[in-house]
Formats: C-alpha cells, sequence, structure tokens
C-alpha cells in the first residue's frame, strides 16, 4: 500500500513568493509607506519570479517599480539602469503605453541631474506617444515634467502656459490628484513672482483637495507651500506651526527624508528671525536625518537669498508616472 505524501500547507510567506502579483502589491504598499528597502526588496522578488517563467511584461514593470524606487531615493544609476531595461523590453514587444512610461522614468532621471536638454527631449517624445494613444492622464502627468523644466530655468510664462494645459486636462478626467500637483506647481510660480496673494490661494485650494482626499503627503506638500507664504510676510508664528504640522506628519509615518527637510525649513525660519538658540536643534536633526544630496540646496538658498531676500527657490519635482 502506498502511503499519501503528507499535505503540505502553503503558509502566506510562501504564496507571496510564488506570486509576483502580491510581491507588486507589497513592493507598493511599502514605498507608499517611504519603506524604500522594503519596497525594494519586494520588487527585487518580483522581477526574478517574473524573469524565471518568461513574463516579460512583468519584467517590465517590475524594473520601472524597482527604477521608481531608487530614484525616490535619489540613487540615480539605479534608477536609469532598470527604466533603460523597462524601455528595451516594451520597445521589443511593441507596448506604447510601457515605452512612455519608461521614457518619462528616464526623462526625471535626467531632470533631477540638472540635464534639462536630455529631459526635455524624453518629455516631448512622451508626450507625443500619449497624445497618439489618447493616454490623458499620461500626458497630463509629462507636461507636468516639461512645464517643471522651463520653471526651474525661471521661464515661468511658458511654464504657466504647460501647467495651464495641463490642469485642463486633469479637470476632464477627474483627476483630483493630480489637479492638486499641478496647482502646488502653479502656486510655487506666483510665489518665486512676489505674487503672494495669489500663491495663499492655490496653496489653500491645494490643501482642501488633499485633506478631502486624505492624502497626507499632498496635506505636507500643501501646509510647506503655505508656510512658506507666511515666512516670506513676515508671519513668523504662523510659519512654524505649519511646519511643525507637516514635521509631525513625517514622524508619525516614519519618514527620515521628509523629516530631515522640514527640519531644514524649520532651522532656516527661526534662522530669519534671529532665533539661533531655536534653530540650533532643528539644524542637527536636519543634518543628523539627511544624506549629503540633500543639503545641496543650502547653496542654492545662499545663491537666491541675495536675489530675492529670503526666499528659498523651490525644485519641480518629476511626478512618476502611475
Amino acid at each position: 500500500m502506498v502511503t499519501p505524501n503528507p499535505v503540505r500547507t502553503t503558509g502566506p510567506a510562501d504564496f507571496a513568493s510564488r506570486s509576483p502579483e502580491l510581491l507588486m502589491k507589497l513592493g507598493y504598499m511599502h514605498r507608499q509607506q517611504s519603506d524604500y528597502p522594503k519596497a525594494l526588496e519586494y520588487y527585487t522578488k518580483a522581477l526574478s519570479v517574473y524573469t524565471d517563467i518568461g513574463d516579460r511584461e512583468g519584467k517590465a514593470e517590475a524594473s520601472r517599480f524597482l527604477a521608481n524606487t531608487h530614484l525616490l531615493r535619489s540613487e540615480y544609476n539605479q534608477a536609469f539602469k532598470f527604466y533603460s531595461e523597462c524601455l528595451q523590453i516594451w520597445t521589443e514587444i511593441g507596448g506604447k503605453e510601457g515605452r512612455a512610461n519608461a521614457l518619462q522614468g528616464l526623462a526625471a532621471v535626467h531632470q533631477f541631474q540638472s540635464k534639462y536638454s536630455q529631459a526635455y527631449a524624453l518629455y516631448s517624445e512622451c508626450v507625443e506617444i500619449c497624445t497618439d494613444i489618447g493616454d490623458k492622464q499620461g500626458k497630463a502627468i509629462v507636461l507636468r515634467g516639461l512645464a517643471g523644466i522651463h520653471q526651474l530655468r525661471e521661464e515661468y510664462t511658458q511654464a504657466l502656459a504647460l501647467y495651464s494645459e495641463c490642469l485642463q486636462l486633469e479637470t476632464d478626467i477627474g483627476d483630483r490628484r493630480g489637479r492638486a500637483n499641478t496647482l502646488h506647481e502653479i502656486a510655487m510660480i506666483h510665489f518665486l513672482r512676489n505674487e503672494n496673494s495669489m500663491a495663499f490661494q492655490l496653496y489653500s485650494e491645494c490643501l482642501q483637495i488633499y485633506t478631502d482626499m486624505g492624502s497626507r503627503s499632498g496635506r505636507i506638500l500643501a501646509l510647506r507651500g503655505l508656510a512658506l507664504v507666511h515666512r516670506e510676510r513676515g508671519e513668523h508664528t504662523q510659519a512654524v506651526a505649519l511646519y511643525s504640522e507637516s514635521l509631525a506628519i513625517y514622524t508619525d509615518i516614519g519618514d527620515r527624508k521628509g523629516i530631515s527637510h522640514v527640519s531644514w525649513d524649520l532651522a532656516l525660519t527661526h534662522l530669519i528671525h534671529h532665533n539661533y538658540r531655536q534653530a540650533m536643534p532643528f539644524f542637527f536633526n536636519a543634518i543628523k536625518l539627511g544624506s549629503i544630496n540633500d543639503f545641496e540646496g543650502v547653496k542654492q538658498w545662499r545663491a537666491s537669498r541675495a536675489r530675492i531676500g529670503t526666499k528659498i527657490t523651490a525644485v519641480a519635482q518629476p511626478t512618476i508616472l502611475k
């Protein structure tokens, strides 16, 4: 008599190790929580499984999400590598949407490295693809990238024209988050043009949208924008209160990089008002938690302060597609 093999139970960990889709979801969950090392771990496992089973589309998407996460960690060489692999796959199998996603990612890498000509060319190619396939959301995101380059070059008229086109697309498709992101960038341009009342109005609208959506990361963007306007107006108490609220959110979600950035904001706010004793703890906290790259902005701040008083020039950040 043949004795049957005992029933082998499959636990959650074992199931996850064999399900690339679940691994991708777990990676995304950790990325949303700013737990980038864990996100990379799950995306890497998913990439391995997709490679083993010969799923090229899955491999392309896992590569793209790995690249997205490396980009968020300012690991540009790794991001470039995985976006390039993703682009190669989608080019070979003929996926226009996937190709657009990869091109947008590569453009963002160039933009973060201040290689604006290369970024602009890739964004422009991406716009053509999104227009061709009727992807309005993708087109809006890429237009925001193009506008961001004009913004960085202080070409505010061109930037506003593209942001307006982007805003119309997002309104048409009901993309509230995208609309809030674009309003945030438009607000920053008004701030940089000394149009503080308009900037404050737009940041307030952003805050309302993000609050209604329950987006904590979005709320931080809007709160920091409002704090920036208050600081420019010399309204120290209000600025500190808004930065402190942002810091509390970052602390709650455990985002060390965010804590570092807002600590720096608070340190500068206190320094501008000659409150050196209050500034020092935030300054040291920012240095302790931040990387060297995070403080390249100090040089920009010193240069910009001579040009526009106590304002801090803000960098339009590329948005990662989907």
